[in-house]
């Protein structure tokens, strides 16, 4: 379907016991997303997020949507 060419791009704590990195990566094993991208980030579920936002949507999230923009 449609969302399986969407671009994914999940974030995961390596330190996270309530999603714990394995399950993230089940998931991905269980998705047929055709560009999907999981990206590891040193923190647990809680800790550090809001203050890292910015940086992921700059340095992931953004180049991503300009990317798909310029692509079609």
């Amino acid at each position: 379907g449609l969302l399986a060419g969407l671009p994914q791009v999940h974030f995961y704590g390596s330190e996270d016991a309530i999603i714990p990195p394995r399950m993230s990566g089940h998931f991905q094993t269980l998705a047929h997303f055709s560009n999907f991208r999981r990206i590891e980030i040193a923190t647990n579920h809680w800790r550090g997020w809001p203050e890292m936002w910015p940086e992921l949507l700059r340095k992931y999230l953004i180049p991503q949507r300009e990317s798909a923009l310029r692509a079609g």
